[in-house]
């Protein structure tokens, strides 16, 4: 988030950072360490698409269960839009938590700008990972499932 759409403010002892437009929280410099404020969405059906909106939030919950599932991410485009001021090789993180009982596959957008890096990935049954999507061109992402 670019530096002008933030504003930090002393609260309680510890330097808090918000939306400066909303007054959402970002995260909070406590005593010991930095604290980030997540969004959880969770997706009630056996397949959804992870929009930019949901990874911008920082957590998703996915519960697949009638059969295997798939997760389609958002496109390029709408993931770097959700995250004003990424750059190339800059790297943004979002846990994904599996609590159905399906395991679920990650899938890339259908115009194909954001790739998975280990194509086929998935997310075993009560399994969760972190999401690393990393900028790597004007206009693509890739995606580490890390943990899956």
């Amino acid at each position: 988030m670019a530096l002008s759409l933030i504003k930090s403010v002393w609260e309680g002892g510890v330097l808090r950072f918000r939306n400066k437009a909303t007054g959402t929280p970002i995260a909070t410099i406590g005593t010991l360490r930095l604290h980030e404020y997540l969004v959880n969405t969770d997706i009630d059906a056996q397949n959804g698409t992870l929009l930019a909106a949901y990874l911008a939030g920082g957590l998703v919950t996915h519960t697949s269960t009638g059969a295997g599932g798939t997760l389609t991410f958002d496109t390029a485009a709408n993931i770097i839009a959700a995250f004003p001021g990424l750059a190339i090789g800059d790297a943004v993180e979002c846990y994904l938590v599996n609590d159905g009982n399906q395991t679920v596959t990650l899938a890339q957008d259908v115009g194909n700008t954001t790739t998975i890096a280990d194509t086929g990935q998935t997310l075993a049954t009560k399994e969760s990972c972190l999401l690393l999507i990393l900028m790597t061109a004007a206009a693509t992402v890739t995606v580490y499932a890390i943990g899956a």
